[in-house]
C-alpha cells in the first residue's frame, strides 16, 4: 500500500457514519445536510490530525490516536442509547459522567501504546486503512443500489394525472383565499378532556363564535403526519402503497412524492391561485415548488442553503444524537439552569422561531394579491414541547428530536412529562391562534376558506409497534374545524375525516361532483407504515 495510502484511514472514519447514516434512512428522511455533514467532519478531521501531528511529531502515530478519537466520538451516542436506563449493582451506569471517563481512559490508554509501544506503524495504518475502507465501501453500495431502484411513479396512476380542463369559475381578487392549516398532535375537545385534564372549551368556543364548524366525532384516517397528509392533500387513501411497495416496506419517498407534488394544490394551481408554503422544519411538509415559499431562516446571496450553517436539519440532528456531542450538550444544558439560564439552545429556538414565524406570517397573507392557496404545517402542539403556557422557552432535557410515543418514553421523559409539556403548548398555541385567526379574518377584503384540522391526535399512551398497547382514541381523535364562509348548510357533518375535506370542498366551492369517501381510520407501527390495521 502507498505510503500516502496507509493513513487514509482517519478520513475514511470520519466520513462511515454519515454514509451509513445515510443509507440506512435513505426512505425516511431527505438527504439535506449530508454532504455538509461530510464536509464538517472531514474538516474536523484534518484538523485534529494536524494538532496531534504537533504532538507526537509522527504522522503515523498521528493517524492511528486520530482514528481512535474519531471512532469513540462517532460511537459515543450508540453506547449511550442501549445502556442509559442499565444498572450495575443498583448504580445506573449509562449516564454521561461514566462513559465520558471511560472514553477518555480508553483514548489515553491507546494513545500511550501507540506512543511508547508501536514500533511498525505503517503496519497498523495499513489494517486501519483496509478496515476502514470496507466499511466504507458497504454504504455506498446499498446507497447506489438505491438509486438504480425504479422510483414511484406518481404519474402512473390515473387519479394524479393533470386536470384535463379548470373549473368554470372566474377567477379574480374577490375570490376566497383558501388556507389549510395542520396543527400537528392537536387532540379533540373530549380526549384532551378524558385523558389529558384539559378544558379545551375556551377555545372551542372561540371558534364556534368566529363561525367555524366544529366536527365533533372526527378521527383522523392515519396516526402518522406523511401518512395522513399524503391522504388528504391527495383526496384517498394511500393503502395503495401497501400494494406497490409492500407492507414490510419503510420507504417513505412516495409519501414525500405524494405530499410535494399532491393533487389539491395542483388543482388550484390550475385555478388561477397562488400557491403559498412555509418552511415547517421537515422535508415532506417544507413545500418549496410554490408561488410563495416563507421561512423563518435567512439565506444567503452567495452561498447555496446547504452549505450555510444558519440551520441544522433533520439529518444532521440525527447525526448529532449518535457522537459524542449528546453528553456536550447535556452537560452545557445542566451548566445552563445551574449558572446560564438566558443561554437557548439553538435548536429548541429554531423550532420556536419557526412556530412563530409561521402564525404571525398567516396573518399578513390577506395582503397579498390572490387568490391565495396556502398550506401551513404547525408542529405543534406535538413534541418537542418548546414553550410554556405564557410562551416562555421551554429546553426540555434531552437531545432535540421529534420523537413522539413511546419513541418520546424511550429517549426523552416520562408520560408525566409528555402530558404536561403537552398542555403547556397547547395553551400557549391557542392564544397565538386566536390572534392569528382574528387577524386573518379582520384583514381580509373577501372572507377567507379556513380548514383548522390536526393531521393526528396526541401520543402519551401511544405504543409505535402494538395496536393493543394503544390508546387509539387518543392518537385518532382530532380538531377538524372549518370556516366555510358563503355556502350553504348540508356539506359537513360531524364525523367527517381529512380525506373527504378536499372533496366536499370542491363540490361546495367548484362545484365539482366527487363522492365521500367512508370515513376510515388505521394504525400502522412507524417502522412499518404501509402495514395498516383498520381500527374503529
Amino acid at each position: 500500500m502507498q505510503r500516502s495510502l496507509r493513513f487514509v484511514h482517519p478520513f475514511l472514519i470520519a466520513l462511515y457514519p454519515v454514509l451509513s447514516l445515510l443509507e440506512s434512512n435513505r426512505d425516511q428522511m431527505a438527504s439535506q445536510g449530508a454532504f455538509r455533514s461530510m464536509l464538517v467532519s472531514v474538516a474536523i478531521t484534518l484538523g485534529l490530525l494536524l494538532m496531534v501531528r504537533l504532538v507526537v511529531r509522527e504522522w503515523e502515530k498521528a493517524a492511528l490516536i486520530t482514528s481512535m478519537a474519531l471512532l469513540l466520538f462517532f460511537s459515543y451516542g450508540h453506547l449511550y442509547r442501549v445502556i442509559r436506563h442499565e444498572d450495575l449493582f443498583g448504580i445506573v451506569i449509562g449516564r454521561h459522567r461514566y462513559i465520558i471517563i471511560l472514553w477518555l481512559l480508553i483514548l489515553s490508554i491507546w494513545s500511550w501504546f501507540v506512543v511508547k509501544k508501536v514500533r511498525r506503524a505503517d503496519l497498523w495504518n495499513a489494517t486501519f486503512s483496509l478496515v476502514a475502507g470496507v466499511a466504507v465501501i458497504l454504504p455506498l453500495i446499498g446507497l447506489v443500489q438505491s438509486e438504480l431502484k425504479p422510483g414511484f411513479d406518481l404519474e402512473s396512476r390515473q387519479e394524479f394525472k393533470p386536470l384535463q380542463q379548470p373549473s368554470n369559475i372566474e377567477l379574480n381578487n374577490n375570490v376566497n383565499d383558501i388556507y389549510y392549516i395542520i396543527l400537528d398532535g392537536y387532540g379533540r375537545e373530549d380526549v384532551l378532556r378524558d385523558i389529558y385534564g384539559f378544558d379545551n372549551s375556551e377555545f372551542i368556543r372561540f371558534l364556534d363564535d368566529e363561525g367555524f364548524y366544529i366536527a365533533d366525532e372526527s378521527k383522523s384516517n392515519y396516526i402518522q403526519t406523511a401518512l395522513s397528509l399524503a391522504s388528504s392533500l391527495n383526496m384517498e387513501y394511500v393503502n395503495y402503497l401497501a400494494d406497490s411497495l409492500g407492507e414490510e416496506s419503510f420507504n417513505r419517498d412516495p409519501l414525500n412524492q405524494l405530499i410535494q407534488n399532491n393533487r389539491v394544490m395542483r388543482y388550484m394551481d390550475q385555478q388561477g391561485y397562488n400557491l403559498v408554503a412555509f418552511d415547517t422544519g421537515h422535508e415532506a411538509t417544507s413545500l418549496r415548488d410554490v408561488d410563495v415559499f416563507l421561512s423563518s431562516e435567512e439565506h444567503s446571496a452567495f452561498l447555496p442553503d446547504w452549505l450555510t450553517l444558519k440551520r441544522i436539519v433533520p439529518f444532521e440532528e440525527l447525526l448529532l444524537e449518535t457522537t459524542a456531542v449528546v453528553g456536550v450538550l447535556d452537560r452545557i444544558k445542566i451548566a445552563e439552569e445551574a449558572y446560564f439560564k438566558n443561554v437557548v439552545d439553538p435548536l429548541y429556538q429554531a423550532q420556536r422561531n419557526r412556530t412563530l414565524f409561521i402564525l404571525d406570517n398567516l396573518a399578513d397573507i390577506p395582503e397579498t394579491e390572490g387568490p391565495n392557496f396556502i398550506f401551513a404545517h404547525i408542529v405543534a402542539p406535538h413534541p418537542p414541547f418548546v414553550f410554556g403556557p405564557d410562551g416562555e422557552a421551554r429546553n426540555p432535557g434531552a437531545s432535540f428530536t421529534y420523537h413522539d410515543g413511546s419513541d418520546f418514553l424511550e429517549a426523552v421523559g416520562t408520560r408525566e412529562e409528555y402530558i404536561e409539556g403537552y398542555r403547556d403548548q397547547l395553551v400557549f398555541l391557542n392564544k397565538q391562534l386566536e390572534r392569528t385567526i382574528d387577524d386573518i379574518l379582520s384583514n381580509s377584503d373577501r372572507p377567507p376558506i379556513i380548514i383548522l384540522q390536526a393531521d393526528h391526535g396526541p401520543g402519551a399512551y401511544l405504543n409505535w409497534q402494538s395496536l393493543s398497547k394503544t390508546n387509539i382514541d387518543e392518537r385518532t381523535s382530532i380538531l377538524n374545524a372549518y370556516y366555510w364562509p358563503e355556502v350553504e348548510d348540508g356539506y359537513l357533518y360531524p364525523s367527517i375525516s381529512p380525506v373527504n375535506s378536499f372533496r366536499v370542498l370542491l363540490n361546495a366551492y367548484f362545484q365539482e361532483n366527487y363522492e365521500l369517501l367512508d370515513d376510515r381510520t388505521y394504525f400502522s407501527p412507524s417502522n412499518r407504515p404501509y402495514l395498516f390495521t383498520e381500527v374503529k
